[in-house]
């Protein structure tokens, strides 16, 4: 149930109806639409696979004996930090910024923003 949930209702349907909605408000429908697809590919990937997920996440699970270390290319913290913050931040803000205005439309808007925090910071 989850799986067709995720791949017709939301994929499909709430994908074609949100780019129509992202085009008549003046943005760009097919950015939204590859945004919201990596969104919901990303969510089925981790109902689908979860023992995979599960190995990228934390690593394969062995003992490791006193006074070693675990052969790991990146530590732990670092791709639970990555694929949260892809999955809770990048991807959502992606979604619901970039079709409306791309990196050099929101040049306006983040000079104001490192203006008002540089700004707190004298303070």
């Amino acid at each position: 149930m989850p799986i067709t949930f995720i791949l017709l209702l939301l994929g499909a349907v709430c994908g074609f109806t949100g780019k129509l909605c992202v085009d008549t408000l003046g943005g760009s429908g097919s950015l939204w639409l590859l945004y919201w697809e990596a969104l919901c590919s990303l969510q089925f990937f981790s109902n689908v696979c979860t023992p995979a997920l599960f190995r990228i996440l934390h690593g394969p699970v062995v003992a490791i004996s006193r006074g070693t270390k675990p052969n790991t290319i990146f530590p732990y913290w670092l791709r639970k930090l990555l694929f949260y913050a892809t999955s809770v931040l990048f991807l959502p803000l992606c979604c619901g910024l970039l079709p409306f205005a791309g990196p050099v439309e929101m040049e306006p808007f983040l000079v104001a923003c490192v203006d008002h925090f540089a700004a707190e910071g004298s303070v």
